[in-house]
């Protein structure tokens, strides 16, 4: 009888031991994997880059940073938006000093 027991513990430590070395080999696996490669963003409209400005904007304004400062930083954010995108960077948003002066009040 103490065989039989002996016997039933040795497949059951085995199976336990076969699900963890499974386990363990497919944690390894998802750790180790090469990343699929770089993650493809469509280039921002016009529109969401004007969005983004007066975003930044208002986070500016918000953190207590000076209209001309928010301005300028709300502008070189869209500029470079605009560059990576490959829009013409000249005008970020035509109406720029209009959202300076609605962000200031």
């Amino acid at each position: 009888m103490w065989l039989a027991i002996d016997q039933a513990a040795k497949q059951l430590g085995d199976a336990a031991g076969d699900e963890v070395s499974k386990g363990a080999k497919a944690l390894v696996r998802k750790l180790f994997r090469r990343p699929a490669g770089p993650v493809e963003v469509p280039p921002l409209t016009r529109e969401q880059i004007t969005s983004v400005r007066r975003h930044v904007l208002e986070l500016a304004a918000q953190h207590g940073l000076d209209v001309e400062k928010a301005t300028a930083l709300a502008d070189a954010v869209a500029v470079r938006l605009a560059a990576v995108d490959g829009q013409a960077a000249s005008d970020p948003d035509p109406d720029s000093d209009q959202g300076a002066e609605n962000n200031a009040q």
